[in-house]
């Protein structure tokens, strides 16, 4: 396989892999065979000395290596290794090379950690996700992380943004609190506080969770509109009061 052939198998390892293209499933299909294993581990390992270098080494970690099951995942551990010690590497114009280091060394924390659950903890920790989707599977488990994947809300351009909404609406009943209290302490940004009700208008069943946030919705209703970023927040905390007080003359009725 060449390293041509691994730079066009390209899709963000955050979805499964029945949705990858088919290209791409192959390879992970095969990925335990020694020659994939040395071609693959090849590429991971040489140089970063152009912008083309750094992509086919982006295409070999992120589209095939992170999606990997544990067991062959383990199998690149070395190359992983050799990957992540390029953090003082010089990078290429436009690209970082320490980047790179830092997701190879998310994939070694997850081989050797098998049991280790995270939130991201920089823009491209797309282990994070693999680590909460595989290993987190009740409520009380993934409380710890609601208020970090929280935060990655403020902005849609991050990476991150889609991917912690996904897990966040795995269990919406926990993130009630943590936005009541976000709203009570973040005023100030108004486009991160539009985003996470969003997420509570999109997620959360209207009732008794919307209650507990219902003086704060209040108060973003009748907020003042400071520029044009705020213009949406005191509207959809309209809605989402006129919702709630339909739902509440419905169960009345």
């Amino acid at each position: 396989m060449s390293d041509t052939a691994v730079s066009q198998d390209a899709a963000r390892p955050d979805s499964g892999e029945s949705s990858l293209p088919g290209a791409q499933q192959e390879v992970i299909r095969r990925a335990a065979d020694p020659s994939v294993v040395s071609s693959i581990s090849s590429t991971l390992s040489k140089p970063i000395k152009t912008k083309f270098d750094f992509f086919v080494v982006c295409a070999a970690l992120d589209d095939i290596v992170s999606h990997l099951p544990l067991a062959t995942l383990g199998l690149y551990r070395p190359a992983l290794e050799t990957l992540a010690s390029a953090d003082s590497a010089p990078s290429p114009e436009g690209v970082s090379v320490p980047s790179l280091a830092a997701r190879a060394r998310d994939a070694i924390k997850f081989i050797d950690n098998p049991e280790m659950t995270w939130a991201p903890q920089h823009k491209f920790d797309y282990m994070a996700f693999r680590s909460l989707s595989e290993r987190v599977h009740t409520a009380e488990q993934m409380e710890p992380y609601v208020d970090e994947l929280l935060s990655w809300l403020a902005d849609p351009n991050w990476p991150p943004y889609l991917g912690c909404k996904k897990q966040l609406a795995r269990f919406p009943e926990l993130t009630i609190g943590p936005i009541r209290e976000t709203i009570l302490k973040e005023r100030n940004d108004p486009e991160w506080l539009l985003h996470i009700l969003e997420f509570a208008e999109e997620y959360v069943p209207v009732g008794t969770l919307w209650k507990i946030m219902e003086p704060q919705l209040i108060q973003l209703a009748n907020g003042e509109i400071e520029d044009e970023e705020g213009f949406e927040l005191p509207e959809t905390a309209q809605r989402m009061l006129r919702l709630l007080k339909e739902a509440d003359e419905g169960d009345a009725g």
